[in-house]
């Protein structure tokens, strides 16, 4: 078994920031590190061994491995590198690409009841960079991506036959995995998977869901722990533990039926694909002032008590809501992030009643955030009392340190 040839590093678990828009972009200047990120240009005798035809689906993984400048892939998958060509017949109700001329459609999600494999079937891209990450530098990772369920059917249909059996869905589990050392693509990647799992250090776990024909910025933030020139993208996820918009009673129904059409001969089973376009892959090293890289390596923000409330009070506060906002906006484009709204006191007057402000406070967060969008299920609460001093009691500037709100990532 050969895992990305000789290095496989121990993964730690890490925070990830996703963002669905650009938050805070002006911030994203610098050197996009990843080799021909948006697929435009092609090795040498690409186009005149003919590798790549506008507007078709691949069919051989010889597409990315012998057509794209610095990317590469599994020889048993097929990613589509899709090329828009006007000037060609059936070019005029494909997408269009993020920008230029080409991009990548990718299975995501397809399980071993719906397909002919015995294991899941993923498809997977690995990208080069132009130079090994810092260790310890934060970097920005992005890439543009697209659900198109008109192109899951189509691109099915070649294989299964009928359009009308496939299922076309939108899926959890978008993750990234950095390494050293490229991968080995003879590999079995889905089967070794099942076996020896990598986990992705960057993941977006929730179900990406979006109107067909929109693109949107899927983005992380994280710490380079080793010197990585590479990364894969896809779904590194058995599909028994990917989201999808099924329920579970409705799932459970859907793959036992399609268990019983593998095994009844002439029987026609649906068949569930989640299938996204992907374009301008980027990875851009942080600044040292970027709001985002403080919010990644501290894992928290702390808010004074003086700023939102005043004094004995758990009303916010109408300034509160500004300096609220920047929390607000990444949790509202991350559904992914899970935060604990803490509430906290100093030691001085009664415990009983600094318990209770403490959490009318964090209660009076958390009302606020959710007010202004953010889905409830990313956010807790809780109050602290004085439990958690960060100052000195004995001394003022201590007693203002511990009245606080803390905003804390939950791993």
């Amino acid at each position: 078994m050969n895992r990305f040839l000789q290095y496989r590093p121990q993964v730690v678990r890490q925070v990830a920031l996703v963002f669905l828009c650009c938050w805070m972009g002006s911030h994203a200047h610098g050197q996009n590190l990843v080799v021909n990120g948006g697929f435009e240009r092609l090795l040498p005798d690409a186009e005149k061994r003919k590798l790549l035809i506008p507007c078709t689906f691949a069919g051989k993984s010889v597409a990315v491995n012998q057509g794209l400048e610095a990317w590469k892939t599994f020889e048993v998958q097929t990613p589509d590198v899709l090329e828009q060509d006007l000037a060609f017949a059936g070019c005029t109700d494909f997408p269009a690409p993020h920008r230029g001329k080409r991009m990548v459609g990718l299975i995501l999600y397809h399980p071993f009841y719906d397909n002919m494999f015995p294991t899941d079937y993923h498809e997977f891209l690995q990208g080069h960079l132009a130079k090994p990450l810092v260790v310890g530098s934060v970097y920005r990772v992005s890439v543009w991506v697209q659900l198109n369920r008109d192109l899951a059917r189509r691109h099915l249909s070649t294989i299964y036959g009928n359009p009308a059996l496939i299922v076309p869905l939108s899926c959890g589990n978008l993750g990234f995995y950095f390494a050293e050392n490229p991968i080995n693509p003879k590999e079995d990647f889905m089967r070794t998977q099942e076996l020896v799992p990598l986990r992705p250090q960057l993941n977006h776990t929730d179900t990406l869901e979006a109107a067909d024909g929109a693109w949107h910025k899927l983005q992380f933030v994280f710490e380079a722990r080793h010197p990585y020139r590479y990364f894969v993208f896809g779904n590194f996820f058995s599909d028994a533990v990917t989201d999808i918009p099924m329920s579970p009673v409705d799932r459970e129904a859907f793959d036992q039926d399609n268990l019983r059409s593998k095994e009844t001969p002439g029987r026609r089973c649906k068949r569930r694909v989640a299938y996204y376009l992907v374009d301008d892959f980027a990875v851009l090293e942080l600044p040292a002032d970027d709001p985002a890289r403080s919010f990644y390596l501290q894992k928290n923000v702390v808010l004074e008590a003086a700023l939102l409330f005043d004094v004995n009070s758990a009303t916010l506060k109408p300034a509160a809501v500004d300096r609220l906002k920047p929390i607000a906006d990444i949790l509202k484009n991350d559904p992914a992030l899970r935060v604990e709204v803490g509430g906290h006191a100093d030691s001085s007057g009664d415990p009983n009643v600094n318990q209770q402000l403490s959490e009318a406070r964090a209660q009076a967060v958390w009302r606020s955030l959710v007010d202004v969008g953010v889905p409830e299920k990313q956010l807790t609460w809780k109050g602290y009392g004085f439990q958690m001093p960060i100052g000195d009691n004995n001394t003022e500037a201590g007693r203002a340190m511990n009245r606080r709100v803390e905003v804390r990532v939950v791993e």
